[in-house]
């Protein structure tokens, strides 16, 4: 621990006297008012008034304390009175205080490092006060100075905190060996002895102010190594470990290092242990250099030479396997490492086997098994050490087979013994033996061969030794008897004839006299021999030269004799010829010949034959069969040759039907490939010769009977083809064949449609055929009979070849026929636009696919007004509406007859209205009588800024149903204003209200409704009058004719007019009024007829307004029922 002290050593305080002169001269020239003067001994003798300097605290910076050391530190202040000052100070770190008299003091505690601001206030005597911040900094305590150790070179620097840089440093008491630089740095080799040294440091600042530190310095103990165990050598890839000990110093805290160590070594730094496994190349010495450093940095070396000795190299593998029961040894091999001095240890050896320290693995082997891993290790003089792993396999005690079962051999007679071994190695066994009988001798491969020569000894007793692969041996002893010399009786052998019985016996003597055998080989085909010595069979092939047989006679003690012989076969008594199936009534012959036998001439005979037909003596069948035609006969043919020996053969003769040919053949298509083949049956049964006669042009029959070719083009129809079939003898038959030549387009389908097409029409086809296809469109099969039938899909729709298969009786052939799925019929309007009641409506409804053209268009469902032409113009006026769609059917039917249906939705009253008060409507009378003309005028006003509406105005009497409403006319608007009369009212109260149409500005708008009362007219009865011609033709008014064009999703239907040439002036006037009953009363006849006027001259006067876009308004309906209702009374 450190003990700080601190001095003073600047100059000392001035006396008081003496300060308060020097106040006094300080502050003259700026704030001293002197009165009087002084005496000339320089003492003032008047009186003088001074005014006293402000008190103030000097500004001295605080020296920065040490945490944990002792401190000092004076404050001083001036000015005031100058004297009595009283020092007080807040905020000073822990462990400090300050003295009255400004002094402040203390050990700082030893975790107060940091910054504080401590306020220092001073008081004089007068009651002055004044007051000085300072910001104190607490340094952190130094860290203990390491301890040094003899012999072991020490640096270590003194940091000195809380003072200015360029602080000097001394110290006194260092160890020996040991000094410091001015800057603080302790450096030297420490001579002993060892200890603890009481060293006192000082740092003096550039203000002279000291800094002293107390230091408690240790010198520990030398550091040594222990080297009376010297390192030991490692050999390549051994473990290797060797612990460095050291010691003194601090006695704790070591850590190691090392330089040199050969690769693969290293150096633990906490435990000092060089531990590794050297490399490869790193044999030989290497110089080491071993340096410790305890915890207070003191450090030690030790240099030595490491050397390395080669890897030690110990066998591995399987080693040489022993046999159980036999004597096994071992010596495992090694190399490297030291060279010498190597210990062997063992584990997992087999049982009865042990291992030497010097590396003999020995011993007798128990019990079989393996493969059996075997655990070496071995360590060299140095301590190195290596393992590896034998592999042993103890193999199965040894056997020699053969020694019971080894024959009897005989003088002269070659003698043969295989002896084999077992167990051991199971292969690779050599053979050796003694004792064996003259003549005899034992193969290193285990054969007994040879002669036997004498058999004085018989039986010899022999010892043979066996020895396996891997070196195991094992001896036995075998008992060999030696018989008299073998004879073979009955040779020379007999020639033999092929196909005839062959028999011949042997016999023998010698041996061992009994148990004899024969074999033989070589002996002709059909031949055997028996064990007893019987050679017989019959033999199967001549021969130009005798077969050569060898004969092994074996007797009961198993010697053996071979010899050799001989047999000639002859040839083979053999019958030649046939007897083809003679055809009805045609020449006939067929010739026999033989072979083999004894030769010579031959003679030939037969009985059975059919009627007509007779064999000569040389063997030719002759003649012309005339009755039995399919009848079947059982013929015997035999042959004699010169000696007498019969050969017979019996044949099955049937006499062939008539020639017939099949009348049929599949039919044939225009233009495709064409291959049948005409089959016949009867006569020779083949080698049938044909021709034709009526094929279709284009196809031809060669010899074979094969009809081919492609049908010409226009050659479509049924043909009576006659076919001619001759055999090779002369026999023909003939069949009319009904050849059908089929078009090569199949009809075309449409999706969705139902399709049935017979593939060869009204023509038919021959019986026993049967049809199949391939290639035909999805949703469409052939029935056998050639029928196609289905429904095809929409995805179906292209051009297909489809072939035809057809068969008869297995044979088939295959037609190609062209075919056509067209595109999926389909009505392309995707929807119908909606309309408003009674508003124009104009559509086209458009086709695709199918036939392509001669589309036809049916509707069902349409609101009343409507109507769909056949050629899809969908048009009219709805005299109907509803808050549901109306459910149009349409029906699609192309030019080939496919059809669809489609259901549209089309909605009626489906437009949005207009801002509500948009029509007004005005009526010229409340209240008129029955047959007096009313008038309606309808006004529509524009929204503010809107264009003139364009449109229709309908004027209905009712209650807004607008199914059940009377639409009372239909005008439009010019300038806004549509002005509708009638008349044909009937007597009582209605509602009329104007609905304002067919505008794409506006869309549609209703008015209000109003009252209106008709009254009944009175009844008179007056003369019929007699109507007259009108004196003045009315003038020709153009009628428009308004055609609306196709709606489309995205937009409504718009109108466009065309004039046409109003009628003639022939043509009655719609507008005249009928005659008037007779009980119509005069007023009410000239109403009606002013009423008509007006009609006319409003419908003359129309077209003068907005010319480009008139439509003629004519009031024909209401004055029309308003005749009828005249009429009817």
């Amino acid at each position: 621990m450190f003990s700080p002290r601190r001095d003073r050593t600047g100059p000392r305080r001035k006396s008081a006297p003496a300060r308060r002169r020097a106040l006094i001269l300080d502050v003259l020239e700026e704030r001293i008012v002197l009165s009087g003067g002084p005496d000339g001994g320089g003492t003032p003798d008047g009186e003088f008034q001074t005014l006293d300097a402000p008190l103030a605290i000097d500004e001295v910076a605080f020296r920065n304390p040490v945490a944990g050391a002792g401190y000092q530190h004076q404050v001083t202040a001036s000015g005031g009175t100058g004297s009595g000052y009283s020092f007080t100070a807040t905020g000073l770190p822990d462990g400090l205080t300050m003295s009255a008299s400004g002094l402040v003091s203390g050990t700082v505690g030893a975790s107060a490092a940091g910054t504080y601001a401590v306020a220092v206030e001073v008081k004089d005597d007068g009651g002055g006060t004044a007051s000085r911040p300072f910001a104190v900094t607490v340094s952190p305590a130094v860290a203990p100075v390491p301890a040094g150790a003899i012999g072991s070179f020490y640096t270590h620097r003194i940091e000195a905190t809380g003072w200015t840089e360029g602080a000097t440093f001394s110290a006194v008491g260092l160890p020996t060996g040991l000094t410091i630089t001015t800057s603080g740095l302790i450096s030297g080799t420490p001579t002993g002895p060892a200890g603890t040294s009481a060293v006192a440091v000082s740092a003096v600042d550039a203000d002279g102010t000291r800094l002293t530190l107390g230091i408690s310095f240790v010198v520990n103990p030398a550091i040594v190594f222990d080297a009376s165990s010297p390192p030991r050598r490692p050999a390549v890839g051994s473990p290797y470990g060797y612990q460095v000990a050291a010691s003194g110093g601090s006695g704790a805290g070591y850590a190691y290092e090392a330089t040199g160590l050969p690769q693969g070594l290293a150096i633990d730094a906490a435990t000092g242990k060089i531990s590794g496994r050297a490399t490869a190349g790193t044999v030989g010495g290497h110089s080491v250099v071993v340096k410790v450093t305890d915890d207070q940095k003191a450090s030690a070396t030790w240099a030595f030479t490491l050397t390395v000795n080669p890897a030690i190299v110990l066998a591995s593998g399987a080693i040489p396997s022993p046999a159980v029961g036999s004597e096994y040894s071992r010596q495992v091999a090694i190399a490297g490492g030291s060279g010498s001095g190597y210990t062997f240890t063992a584990t997992g050896l087999p049982p009865g086997l042990e291992i030497s320290a010097g590396g003999l693995i020995s011993g007798t082997p128990v019990a079989a098994g393996g493969p059996t891993a075997i655990l070496v290790e071995v360590t060299d003089g140095e301590g190195a050490a290596a393992s590896g792993t034998l592999q042993v396999t103890i193999n199965p005690a040894l056997g020699v087979s053969g020694l019971g079962t080894a024959p009897q051999g005989a003088i002269g007679a070659p003698y043969g013994h295989r002896l084999s071994g077992t167990g051991g190695s199971g292969f690779g066994y050599t053979f050796a033996a003694t004792g064996l009988p003259p003549g005899l001798s034992l193969a290193a491969g285990g054969l007994i061969s040879g002669t036997p020569t004498n058999r004085a000894g018989s039986p010899y007793l022999a010892t043979i030794t066996m020895t396996d692969a891997q070196g195991a041996s094992v001896t036995r002893t075998l008992s060999l008897a030696i018989n008299p010399a073998l004879v073979l009786n009955g040779l020379p052998l007999p020639d033999g004839v092929a196909g005839r019985a062959y028999a011949r016996s042997l016999a023998a003597s010698g041996g061992s006299g009994s148990g004899y055998t024969f074999a033989a080989t070589g002996l002709p085909a059909g031949l055997t021999m028996s064990a007893a010595g019987v050679i017989s069979g019959t033999p199967t092939e001549a021969a130009d030269a005798p077969s050569q047989v060898t004969i092994t006679l074996t007797d009961g003690g198993g010697a053996s004799i071979t010899r050799a012989a001989s047999i000639l076969v002859n040839p083979t008594f053999v019958l030649q010829g046939a007897i083809p199936g003679p055809s009805l009534n045609y020449p006939y012959e067929s010739q026999f010949t033989a072979t083999g036998g004894a030769g010579g001439s031959y003679t030939f005979t037969a009985t059975g034959l059919p009627p007509g037909l007779t064999m000569s003596a040389s063997g030719l069948i002759s003649g012309t069969v005339t009755t039995g035609p399919g009848a079947r006969y059982a013929v015997v043919v035999t042959v004699t040759d010169a000696v007498g020996w019969e050969l017979s053969r019996q044949y099955n003769v049937t006499v062939d039907p008539p020639v017939s040919v099949a009348d049929d053949a599949p039919p044939a298509t225009v233009g495709a490939p064409y291959s049948v083949r005409v089959a016949a049956t009867g006569g020779r049964g083949s080698g049938y010769a044909f021709s034709a006669t009526g094929l279709p042009d284009g196809l031809s029959i060669d010899a074979g009977g094969l009809i081919s070719g492609q049908a010409a083009a226009g050659s479509e129809g049924t043909y009576e083809v006659v076919v001619t079939a001759v055999d090779p003898v002369g026999a023909s038959g003939s069949a009319t064949l009904s050849l059908v030549v089929a078009a090569a387009v199949l009809p075309t389908a449409t999706p969705e449609n139902p399709y049935a097409a017979t593939l060869f029409g009204s023509n038919g086809t021959a019986t026993g055929y049967t049809y199949a296809a391939t290639g035909l469109p999805e949703g469409l099969t052939m029935t056998p009979d050639g029928t196609i039938l289905g429904t095809p899909p929409p995805e179906a729709a292209g051009d297909y070849v489809v072939t035809v298969t057809v068969t008869r009786g297995g044979a088939s052939t295959q037609v190609p026929y062209a075919m056509r799925v067209n595109p999926p019929l389909a009505l392309t309007v995707e929807a119908l636009p909606g309309t408003d009641y009674y508003a124009p409506y104009r559509l086209l409804v458009v086709g695709a696919g199918g036939s392509g053209s001669g589309y036809t268009f049916t509707a069902t469902g349409l609101p009343s007004g409507m109507s769909l032409s056949p050629d899809g113009v969908l048009s009219g006026r709805p005299k109907v509406s509803s808050g549901v769609p109306y459910p149009i059917v349409v029906t699609i039917t192309d030019g080939a007859g496919a059809s669809v249906v489609r259901t549209y939705p089309l909605a009626v009253d489906s437009r949005p209205f207009a801002t509500p008060g948009l029509v007004t409507l005005a009526l010229s009378a409340q209240s008129v009588e029955a047959g007096s003309a009313v008038t309606f005028t309808a006004t529509v006003t524009p929204p503010a800024g809107g264009g003139v509406p364009t449109g229709w105005v309908l004027f209905f009497d009712g209650t807004y149903d607008r199914n059940g409403d009377e639409l009372l006319g239909s005008v439009v608007p010019v300038d806004g204003v549509a002005t509708f009369t009638t008349a044909a009212l009937a007597a009582g109260s209605h509602s009329i209200y104007a609905v304002f149409i067919d505008s794409p500005e506006y869309g549609r708008s209703d008015s209000a409704r109003l009252p209106l009362v008709v009254t009944p007219a009175p009844t008179v009865t007056t003369p019929t009058p007699t109507p007259t011609a009108p004196t003045q033709a009315v003038p020709a008014t153009p009628a428009v004719q308004v055609a609306a064009p196709a709606a489309t999703a995205a937009a409504q239907p718009t109108a466009a007019a065309q004039a046409v040439p109003a009628p003639a002036a022939s043509t009655p006037d719609p507008l005249a009024p009928a005659p008037a009953p007779a009980r119509v009363s005069a007023r009410l006849a000239a109403r009606a007829r002013a009423t008509f006027a007006r009609a006319r001259q409003a419908v003359a006067a129309r077209p003068t307004f907005r010319p480009a876009a008139r439509v003629a308004a004519r009031p024909m309906a209401a004055a029309a029922r308003l005749a009828a209702r005249l009429r009817a009374r």
